[in-house]
């Protein structure tokens, strides 16, 4: 096949070997007169060439382009009848947002499918731009009742965070952890977000001292030791030791028994005051203690 215009052959269509039935002609002009003719070429040898075919195309060429080029997929470009209507489409690509569509310098259209009656050669540029993504930060108190967090929320990729964990009253704030994992030990935490995350802000009871405070009645008649400042929970013992001439009798708290031994233990709860009662020896009088 040969096929020229104005004596000028056709690019890539000169003496062109054709060996189906068909073929399709690239390149060419819309409007313009052009002449093909054919020759049937068998067992080396050539026919004579056929009679020239005059043509004139009426068919217009729609080239699609996207920037940058891996932003996206374009369909909808080609060959196409002149003064039809045409529909071209634009996927954006992972990580990419649709822009618009340009005709050279001209914003044409901000819809991912445009249509449009085409007249000329035309070349369309979609545009698209890399996405950032967004993660989101959660937080979470562990107790609930142990304190608050702050710093949480959705943030582009990348953002610096700071985080905050404040123990409640009562409370003191242990780490942050995700999972299983120790992220820090600071209760404000700082760093770069580049992913979906879940963190949460641990807190423990404070320690709670408690005062044990010990006395003698009378004040001659013995000894009593065992007063200080105790963790909550720790255990106490207090001892009463009689002087000369007296005897242990019991401790009493307010006016209540709550031992009569000399060496007295329990769990520091809460704060007391504890009073070692003696009394003279061969002594006959009593001290009068209150049960609940």
């Amino acid at each position: 096949v040969f096929v020229a215009s104005n004596g000028i052959p056709v690019t890539g269509f000169n003496n062109r070997l054709v060996t189906g039935t068909s073929e399709t002609v690239t390149g060419l002009t819309y409007n313009t007169q052009y002449y093909y003719l054919v020759k049937v070429k068998k067992n080396g040898l050539s026919s004579f060439p056929s009679a020239t075919k005059n043509v004139k195309t009426d068919y217009v060429e729609l080239k699609l382009t996207a920037s940058p080029v891996a932003g996206g997929t374009l369909t909808g470009g080609g060959w196409i009848k002149r003064n039809t209507s045409v529909t071209v489409n634009a996927t954006p690509a992972a990580g990419y947002e649709f822009v618009n569509w340009t005709k050279g310098t001209t914003p044409v259209s901000t819809s991912q499918s445009y249509s449009f009656n085409i007249t000329e050669n035309t070349t369309l540029t979609a545009n698209f731009n890399a996405v950032v993504p967004v993660y989101t930060l959660n937080l979470t108190a562990d107790p609930v009742a142990g304190g608050t967090v702050t710093g949480g929320g959705s943030f582009n990729s990348g953002t610096w965070v700071t985080v905050e964990g404040i123990p409640n009253q009562g409370y003191e704030f242990v780490n942050w952890t995700e999972g299983k994992t120790i992220i820090s030990n600071n209760a404000v935490y700082s760093f770069s977000l580049g992913k979906n995350r879940n963190l949460t802000a641990n807190f423990k009871q404070s320690a709670v001292n408690y005062t044990i405070s010990v006395s003698a009645n009378p004040t001659n008649g013995g000894s009593a030791v065992g007063s200080g400042s105790y963790v909550s929970g720790s255990s106490v013992t207090v001892n009463a030791s009689a002087y000369k001439g007296y005897e242990f009798i019991n401790w009493t708290e307010r006016g209540r028994e709550v031992s009569q031994l000399a060496s007295y233990k329990f769990n520091a709860v809460s704060n007391r005051s504890l009073i070692a009662n003696f009394q003279t020896t061969g002594s006959t009088s009593f001290v009068l203690s209150l049960k609940a």
